[in-house]
């Protein structure tokens, strides 16, 4: 019986995580017509009195209930989460709100503040919004109720591969707006925040401590006060788990709350039993079960310290129980609970690293036995299981961010001791001070900050041995499978060489059989920006860098560099800026420091009409603007953008930045042929570019539209989108596809030689992408 309810947990979880891959949602009567069918082929079976079948369908069926319950589970979770969305009629309109602010985050332009909503213009409501302020004088706090006004629209991320799937992303955190707040008089504080977690900053900041922002990070989950050179500091030296509340803080709370129950209980039992007694061992248990979620309550319930306490909660109930034969089985069980009370977590990160640690721990304990009792043997297996765990979280989290820090290794074998023996536990009576008597707080607080203080001097001065990973994650997850091979006894070398020679082999074959396009486009996804990549053979060119505010982080190291990373686009390359619009060129800076672009062409150089570059198999023309041109006070900077015509004398491309009317119109007089197979929209489709006289010797099959998702220009424009389709273009728009890819192949049928693929349709299709059909 317990065998098939772990069967039955085995495949609930397989398949809740396979819920975020899903394209669509499976309707109440798909699944019943499933259920219908799985009972009518097992009753069949049974009444077939075919004992092979049956014993087949015995064994599958726990994995059939437990599907099944994934699948109703999964889809009830999705629709739930669709089921509200924004009404379009309040799309980017000024609304006001009610709402209770769950934290704040602050940088130099603004604050950005997570929001639960109660009121949207005067109709009760229950949503997430992700908002932010600019520019205002007075500071937000966590908890406040406040009345704002608002302009919101659907959560949305830019859809390139590679990057940070900021759309995932908000769907973990349950957001269905975004948006930013507008100053107006009805904007005001109804109610101040009165949490004990906020109390505990109040009186810390009293205190002024050094290292304050880290003591509320370590202590209160509050990493508002965090910079993002403190996140990158923490990501480089890999000890961003240690300031972030999580199962290993939930550990040492727990530990210590097992000795202080048993200090309380022991004096009093002592009198009527033994400490071996069941029920001692039960009260103690009990007694820091109850201490531990006070100390998540004190947190203000932090997502990943509930999930760690529920965790450890059943897992001590399970144990207490006996109603588990391995720690497998209990890993498994404490899974399906954290999926039932947190299902939106399968889109994070955290739930993957905190099991994925735990499985390791789980590994390396079967393989090592750590089964014994002199404290010196305990230590030394303490110090073995560091080693090894510190080895694979390293490799996991390079595998998610990108690169291994090999420095984090040797710096976790002194920060996780450090952290878990000393700043734990002296942070939890610190906790307890502020609470009770602040008076004697203030040198436990002193003495924590001069410790935080002086380990994070240590991690700036910590020299950074970092290798970016080139292959793909894909290749790096097989190593890391492989690594965890070589820890298995029973695999010896013999058995383990062919394994790896046969997995190497798939890989390459499966390459070899990738047939490659003669040439393509790539047209990244940067919002009301623009940023496309033309690449031949093993050549490739950058046209236009996209926008952004931050000159240290624009969209090209967000989106651009991670996007050329992850199509194996051999660095440096050669790059063209159209003009000078931010929106097209605020990434040249950034892309030039990193050397991800060696040589840049604009009309400042030589990208003016009669210039020409071979580019692979492909011949790159530059149409306009001609010398002349660029001398006319009377052009604008829209009408000067460098327009490029791409062929490789079958199929074409045309790029014409953000010229206009007047620039069109004298292009048509100075070139005879601007015939294109592919279109990329001038101007993001605005109403003044595109004429009917331009489009008609341009003639295109497809054209694509570089535009922000509800941008405040409303473009395309509608008459601009009628022309493309009064001329039987196809019509791509990043807003609505995300990256769009154009594979050409020259020699084949004219119906094939242009192929489109597309992220919403081709690439990433998901259930939660929906928004854009309603």
């Amino acid at each position: 019986m317990i065998n098939a309810i772990g069967k039955v947990a085995f495949a609930f979880i397989i398949v809740c995580f396979s819920a975020q891959y899903w394209s669509f949602l499976p309707s109440v009567k798909q699944i019943v017509l499933t259920i219908i069918a799985s009972v009518v082929v097992i009753a069949f079976n049974i009444l077939a009195n075919r004992p092979q079948t049956l014993s087949v369908g015995i064994n599958i069926f726990p994995y059939l209930i437990g599907g099944l319950a994934g699948i109703i589970w999964g889809a009830s979770v999705g629709h739930s989460y669709l089921s509200w969305q924004l009404p379009s009629d309040k799309f980017q309109q000024t609304v006001i709100v009610q709402a209770e602010i769950l934290s704040v985050t602050e940088n130099q332009r603004a604050q950005k503040l997570d929001l639960r909503v109660r009121q949207l213009d005067n109709e009760s409501v229950n949503f997430k919004a992700k908002v932010q302020a600019y520019y205002f004088t007075k500071t937000f706090q966590k908890h406040q109720l406040v009345q704002l006004c608002l302009k919101l629209k659907p959560s949305h991320g830019l859809q390139n591969p590679g990057g940070f799937g900021y759309w995932r992303w908000l769907v973990s955190k349950q957001m269905k707006a975004t948006g930013y707040v507008r100053k107006c008089q009805q904007n005001k504080l109804l109610s101040p925040s009165a949490s004990i977690a906020t109390i505990l900053k109040y009186r810390l900041s009293s205190i002024e401590p050094k290292a304050e922002k880290w003591i509320k990070a370590m202590l209160l989950a509050e990493r508002e006060d965090l910079t993002s050179e403190d996140w990158d500091l923490l990501q480089r030296t890999g000890v961003a788990h240690l300031f972030t509340l999580s199962g290993l803080h939930m550990g040492v709370v727990f530990i210590l709350c097992v000795w202080l129950a048993k200090l309380l209980l022991f004096a009093a039992y002592s009198l009527i039993g033994k400490q071996t007694d069941p029920v001692f061992t039960i009260g103690v248990q009990g007694l820091a079960l109850s201490s531990s979620w006070i100390f998540v309550a004190i947190c203000d319930f932090p997502l990943t310290l509930v999930r760690a306490c529920l965790a450890l909660t059943l897992f001590v109930i399970l144990r207490a129980s006996h109603r588990y034969s391995t720690l497998v089985t209990g890993v498994k069980w404490v899974l399906v609970v954290c999926l039932l009370f947190d299902p939106f977590s399968i889109f994070g990160i955290s739930v993957y690293l905190s099991f994925f640690a735990v499985l390791v721990l789980v590994f390396l304990s079967w393989r090592f036995s750590f089964g014994v009792n002199s404290f010196f043997q305990r230590a030394q297996s303490a110090l073995c299981l560091q080693l090894f765990l510190t080895l694979f979280m390293m490799i996991a989290t390079g595998i998610i961010f990108g690169a291994i820090h090999w420095s984090s290794f040797f710096i976790n074998l002194i920060a996780i001791p450090l952290v878990t023996l000393v700043v734990v536990p002296l942070g939890c009576l610190c906790t307890l001070l502020l609470l009770l008597t602040p008076s004697l707080a203030e040198a436990p607080i002193s003495l924590l900050g001069d410790i935080l203080y002086y380990f994070v001097e240590t991690l700036h001065v910590f020299p950074t041995l970092s290798t970016h990973l080139e292959w793909p994650k894909s290749y790096w997850l097989l190593a890391l499978v492989l690594l965890a091979l070589c820890f298995i006894p029973s695999i010896r070398f013999r058995t383990f060489l062919p394994l790896f020679v046969l997995i190497i082999g798939g890989v390459v074959v499966s390459n070899c059989l990738n047939k490659k396009p003669d040439w393509s486009i790539h047209i990244f996804d940067v919002g009301q920006g623009s940023a496309l990549l033309i690449q031949s053979e093993n050549q490739a060119m950058l046209v236009d860098t996209g926008g952004g505010y931050d000159p240290h982080r624009p969209l090209a190291a967000s989106v651009i560099a991670p996007s050329l990373k992850t199509l194996g686009i051999r660095l440096p390359i050669e790059g063209v800026i159209s003009h000078f619009d931010t929106d097209h060129s605020a990434g040249q800076a950034w892309l030039t420091d990193n050397e991800v672009v060696a040589q840049w062409h604009s009309i400042y150089t030589d990208c003016l009409k009669g210039q020409q570059w071979q580019l692979g198999k492909l011949t790159i023309k530059v149409l306009w603007p001609s010398e002349k041109a660029v001398h006319k006070a009377e052009l604008s900077k829209n009408n000067l953008s460098c327009v490029l015509f791409v062929t490789d004398g079958v199929v074409s491309a045309l790029i014409p930045g953000d010229i206009e009317k007047e620039a069109e119109s004298a292009m048509l007089l100075e070139n005879k042929n601007v015939d294109a197979n592919i279109l990329v929209a001038p101007h993001h489709g605005s109403k003044s570019s595109s004429t009917a006289a331009w489009l008609s010797a341009v003639s295109p099959d497809y054209v694509v539209v570089q535009n922000g998702f509800l941008n405040r220009w409303r473009l395309p424009h509608k008459n601009v989108l009628n022309s493309y389709r009064e001329q039987h273009a196809q019509v791509y728009t990043t807003a609505k596809d995300g990256y769009i890819r154009f594979d050409v192949n020259t020699n084949a049928p004219r119906k094939r030689r242009v192929q489109v693929k597309t992220w919403f349709t081709d690439f990433q299709k998901r259930w939660y992408k929906t928004f854009h059909t309603h």
